[in-house]
Order: structure tokens, then C-alpha cells, then sequence
């Protein structure tokens, strides 16, 4: 994987910071090591919706899983809406809806840091009636699932096989494949001063999270990249105005780390960040083969 390198910030900047703002763990956060990278792109930029792409997506009956990060990109598309002639019918229900037309029903799966239980969920919430009202299907995990302890070929291979069985139980749902969110990274924070405040009091461990979540990812890109049905969130979390992706280098592995310029708080989305992540779901939605 090419990448070019940056300047990490020296260890006087962040321990000045942290005094500055009264918060703790600079040891640990300096602990986590690697050198912050910017990591290319093959991908053009992602350009905005035009009219027949928000139509197509606001005539599909979607049923999307998630959490919080979730609701950020819902409150995206929402944004993606305003003051156009078409918008999609948001509900939030885990039962199926009436009807026939256009719309983008949503739940809550699971609880966080449970990412079994969220992947169990969401088969029971398709088993239970969705899968038999809707065109498209989709969940994702968060940010938070993931530890250092966390086995990703492990929930990876879990992930997997209820998607298998799924598509087999529902040949006429479109599934959609997701990766998992990143958040920001301390060396990349400083460039955003509201969340460098908030992650400097996070505890990491030896092994970064967002590694781990880059390894998860990595499978997911390599089993779904080629079908046309993977929102890649990771890689559009972690991209910069210049084609590149926010990166990081730790013990020989490059992995992407969330874009500080897209978060609210070092994790979750602000405005800007959740309408790029909406963007990204109405153009793959849009593109899907339709029946004629």
C-alpha cells in the first residue's frame, strides 16, 4: 500500500495540550507509536446526487441496521433532501411496513460493543418480516465493537455467514456489505482542536483500535469490494480534500483513521461528515440493478 508521510506532532506539543485542557493518559495515547500517513486513492471524488440519483433512491424500500453512527448518516440524508422535489419516507420501525412505495426504514440492532448480538439482530429483525417487505438490506457495526482483543477474521467469518444465509432466505433483497466506522487518531486530532481535546483522554491500548478495525475491514473489502455492493464507510471517513486517506503506520501495517475534519467529537459524524457518508449510500442504493 503507497503512502507518503507526515509530521507527527512532537511529544512537548501534546503534553502542553493536555495540561491546557486538564485531561489525562498522554503516556498511554503517546504509547500507541506509528507514524501518521496519508494513504492514495484510487477513486475519483465522490460527486453529489443529481436529481434521478435522489429519485431512485427515494422510490427503494431499504431497511438499514445500526447505531449511533448510524443516526448521523440518517440525519445526512435528511440534509441530502432539503429543498429538493423527491425525499425518501424515513421510518424508524423493526417491524415491516405497509405498502409498496419508497422507503428507508431504519432500527437500532443489538447493543454497542456487542457486535454477535448485532449481527444476531439484524437476521432476526429480517427473519421477523423486513425481509420480505423490502429491496435492499444493510447493517453495520461501530466504532465501538472493536478492542484490541477483538478477533477480526473471527467476526468477520460471522458477519459472513449470516449474510450467506440471508441471501439465500431472501433471493429478492438486494444485500449491501458495510465496513466499520474509524475514529480519529491522536496524531491526525491535532489538526481539529475540538476533537484532539475529547481523544486525549481516551485510553488506547498497545495495539490501535483503528488497526484492528483496518484488519476487519480488509476482509470485508476483500470478500464484497468487487460485487458493487459494499458502502465502504472506512474509506469515506478517512478521506482528505487531496484524494488521499487519513492513515497510520504501526509495526509494519498501514491502515485508514477517520478524517478529524468529518468528526463531531473523534468519533461520531458532524454535518459535514454525515452527508458525505448519506452521499455514499444514496449513489450505491441508486446504482443497484433494477426490475424492469
Amino acid at each position: 500500500m503507497k503512502r507518503r508521510g507526515l509530521v507527527t506532532a512532537a511529544v512537548g506539543v501534546v503534553a502542553l495540550a493536555a495540561v491546557a485542557t486538564g485531561l489525562v493518559g498522554v503516556a498511554v495515547l503517546l504509547g500507541s507509536g506509528g507514524r501518521t500517513v496519508e494513504i492514495p486513492s484510487d477513486e475519483s471524488p465522490p460527486a453529489t446526487p443529481g436529481a434521478d440519483t435522489q429519485a431512485a433512491f427515494a422510490q427503494t424500500r431499504v431497511f438499514f441496521g445500526h447505531q449511533s453512527v448510524g443516526a448521523d448518516i440518517i440525519g445526512g440524508l435528511s440534509a441530502v433532501y432539503t429543498g429538493t422535489s423527491t425525499s425518501p419516507d424515513l421510518v424508524e420501525s423493526r417491524t415491516a411496513q405497509p405498502g409498496t412505495g419508497g422507503v428507508f426504514q431504519h432500527a437500532a440492532v443489538g447493543a454497542n460493543g456487542d457486535p454477535s448480538g448485532k449481527i444476531t439482530d439484524f437476521a432476526a429483525l429480517l427473519n421477523g418480516g423486513i425481509g420480505d417487505d423490502v429491496d435492499v438490506a444493510l447493517m453495520k457495526l461501530c466504532y465501538i465493537d472493536f478492542t484490541s482483543s477483538t478477533d477480526p477474521r473471527a467476526l468477520f467469518e460471522e458477519y459472513a455467514t449470516t449474510m450467506d444465509a440471508l441471501e439465500r432466505a431472501y433471493p429478492d433483497v438486494t444485500f449491501l456489505y458495510t465496513t466499520a466506522p474509524l475514529t480519529v487518531d491522536p496524531g491526525w486530532a491535532q489538526k481539529a482542536t475540538s476533537t484532539f481535546k475529547v481523544w486525549l483522554g481516551r485510553t488506547t491500548s498497545n495495539t490501535p483500535e483503528n488497526l484492528v478495525r483496518g484488519q476487519y475491514n480488509d476482509l470485508i473489502r476483500e470478500r464484497y469490494g468487487s460485487t458493487g455492493r459494499l458502502y465502504d464507510i472506512a474509506a469515506l471517513e478517512s478521506r482528505l480534500d487531496d484524494g488521499y486517506h487519513a492513515g497510520k503506520e504501526y509495526e509494519g501495517a498501514t491502515y485508514m483513521v477517520m478524517n478529524p475534519d468529518l468528526a463531531s467529537d473523534g468519533a461520531h459524524l458532524n454535518e459535514r461528515g454525515a452527508r458525505l457518508l448519506a452521499e455514499g449510500l444514496v449513489r450505491l442504493v441508486a446504482a443497484l440493478p433494477r426490475d424492469t
